[in-house]
């Protein structure tokens, strides 16, 4: 079957980081800024930076499990039975489409060049070129791996291929839950910021 596969884009990644570097030039720079009244306001601005750089730009995933998709977006995180997937869209992100209405992953934007040349090759009926690492059963924990939509569906599709042709059960369904810590970072720090900028 393979590992457990958890992709995150290295492109967000590497923005986060460098939106971090700032948030900690910003902070730096308020502690030794001579006017202590404003303090709160710009420490609350690189707060906000920081925040938003780990929801928006890091925290995003898509997992691949055994028997499911785990996609974590900002806001909320949805597990996707393989069974429940109707059909996967590629061209402007990962999109799962299942009966419970459409399942967007921030964790595999759109194909780089590289990834539309290997869409290329499948659609001349070529197989799809997965990276061995995703799909050998020596692995022993999770396999992290960058990510774009075409990687990522092509691997869920190797996976639902593989589960064994069963009648799908009752139990089978989306789920979908709300990212507490995630939603609260983003709440409290903007809320830092205006009530430093309103007083």
């Amino acid at each position: 079957m393979g590992p457990v596969v958890v992709f995150r884009p290295t492109s967000s990644q590497a923005s986060a980081v460098f939106a971090w570097v700032v948030a900690l030039v910003l902070l730096v720079g308020t502690v030794l800024a001579d006017d202590v009244s404003s303090v709160l306001a710009l420490v609350a601005f690189p707060l906000v930076i920081a925040a938003f750089a780990w929801a928006v730009l890091w925290r995003p995933f898509v997992r691949i499990e055994a028997d499911h998709v785990v996609v974590a977006n900002v806001l909320r995180t949805i597990t996707v039975p393989y069974p429940l997937i109707e059909s996967m869209e590629t061209r402007w992100g990962l999109r799962l489409l299942t009966a419970d209405g459409a399942v967007d992953a921030w964790g595999a934007p759109a194909r780089s060049a590289f990834a539309r040349r290997r869409a290329r090759r499948h659609s001349d009926g070529l197989p799809p070129t997965i990276p061995e690492a995703l799909t050998s059963t020596r692995a022993t924990g999770p396999v992290r791996h960058r990510s774009d939509a075409g990687l990522v569906a092509d691997v869920v599709d190797l996976r639902r291929r593989a589960l064994p042709a069963t009648p799908l059960g009752q139990a089978a369904r989306v789920t979908r839950s709300t990212n507490v810590r995630e939603v609260a970072l983003l709440v409290g720090s903007l809320t830092l910021l205006v009530v430093a900028l309103t007083t």
